[in-house]
């Protein structure tokens, strides 16, 4: 099914600022949860439109990922640098993560947001 983008469109997004611990959304409006079963894919939508990732790294390679909800890593980005990074995901149309998905860094990362649309 085709899905029409506009311009002000509503975007949700989750933060996490632990390392090392899952970030899955619970709002849309950056709350976050460790499990899925408290997530919004969970008690509100199945799927979501992935759109932009921006991280906080301290130094060069300093890695995070996004995972499909069932836990497989699906983008994983090294830092080329320290400071604030911004992926962009195929802009307004995003990718499709089946499920819903959860951000993860390691230690080295001090903050990382995903932008997204719920499905």
């Amino acid at each position: 099914m085709a899905e029409n983008i506009y311009e002000n469109q509503p975007c949700n997004w989750v933060t996490q600022t632990v390392a090392a611990t899952d970030a899955y959304p619970t709002d849309g409006i950056g709350g976050n949860t460790a499990t899925y079963a408290s997530s919004v894919f969970k008690t509100s939508y199945r799927n979501a439109i992935l759109q932009t990732v921006v991280f906080t790294a301290t130094a060069l390679n300093d890695t995070c990922s996004v995972h499909l909800g069932n836990g497989s890593a699906v983008f994983t980005f090294a830092a080329p640098s320290a400071g604030t990074h911004s992926i962009d995901l195929g802009g307004d149309a995003g990718v499709f993560m089946p499920g819903g998905f959860h951000i993860r860094f390691p230690a080295g990362v001090t903050r990382m947001t995903a932008f997204f649309r719920p499905q």
